[in-house]
């Protein structure tokens, strides 16, 4: 009779080692994927936050300083961001779209330049954020090209809603509220007409 060879053993199933480390690849791999999820959570709280705070701030410039602002959108494909306007007293909202198809010598003058009183150069979302729609009641939602929102010298601001969301899971909106300027910020996406209706 002859002894097996010691080194011809049968393996059956995986060793304890084996398990493992696929376990722990895949720890790591779970880890990673909330750590992103929760990094983009956090930037959309951070930038509803900071539009709470510059909508106070621009409503006391606009008071302080007897001008109208306006906080201006580019909700373009590529790189979205923000900045703030300003012009002299009280001015209505002007309507960009029209002004835009007169010839050149027929548009009045530009009552509204840059202001960095508020905002010191443009603002850019974070990467992976997005502006879904910017939505006031005077104005259909602007889901591309460029959106405003009023704060005129009286106190009052243009009532209004910005949602921000990573298109993927995550949306938030805040929303402006004309007669006090305060702004609610809302873990979820939600129109104006939603909110009129609570």
């Amino acid at each position: 009779m002859s002894m097996p060879d010691p080194v011809k053993v049968n393996k059956k199933g995986f060793t304890l080692i084996e398990i493992l480390i696929v376990l722990a690849i895949m720890g790591a791999i779970v880890a990673l994927g909330l750590g992103r999820v929760r990094k983009r959570d956090n930037d959309i709280k951070q930038v509803a936050r900071e539009f709470y705070v510059l909508g106070k701030e621009i409503r006391n410039q606009a008071r302080l300083k007897n001008s109208t602002f306006r906080l201006v959108f580019d909700l373009n494909e590529g790189e979205q961001k923000y900045w703030a306007e300003s012009a002299q007293g009280f001015q209505g909202r002007v309507d960009e779209e029209s002004k835009n198809k007169l010839r050149e010598e027929e548009r009045p003058p530009e009552l509204f330049q840059k202001d960095t009183s508020v905002l010191k150069k443009d603002k850019i979302l974070p990467k992976g954020l997005f502006f879904k729609s910017i939505e006031n009641l005077d104005q259909p939602p602007v889901q591309l090209g460029r959106a405003y929102i009023y704060f005129f010298s009286n106190g009052f601001v243009e009532t209004a809603a910005i949602q921000i969301t990573d298109r993927a899971r995550v949306n938030w909106t805040v929303i402006f509220h004309p007669l006090t300027g305060q702004a609610d910020i809302i873990p979820e996406e939600k129109n104006l007409k939603d909110v009129q209706r609570e």
